[in-house]
């Protein structure tokens, strides 16, 4: 959302369309790493609700 508002506004908090997308490139592999790393912590608790509601 913040891309498209930061196109058509020309600024989004006060950043411009290129900064925004540096900004979310960055911390996307940054959330992305964290998801990974929370899925395979949790991997085994995730079959067994899946096993207890398909089951």
């Amino acid at each position: 959302m913040g891309t498209f508002l930061s196109a058509k506004q020309g600024s989004f908090l006060g950043m411009n369309q290129l900064d925004f997308l540096r900004l979310r490139a960055r911390y996307g592999l940054l959330m992305m790493a964290l998801i990974l790393i929370h899925l395979a912590m949790n991997g085994n608790l995730m079959k067994k609700e899946l096993g207890l509601l398909f089951g």
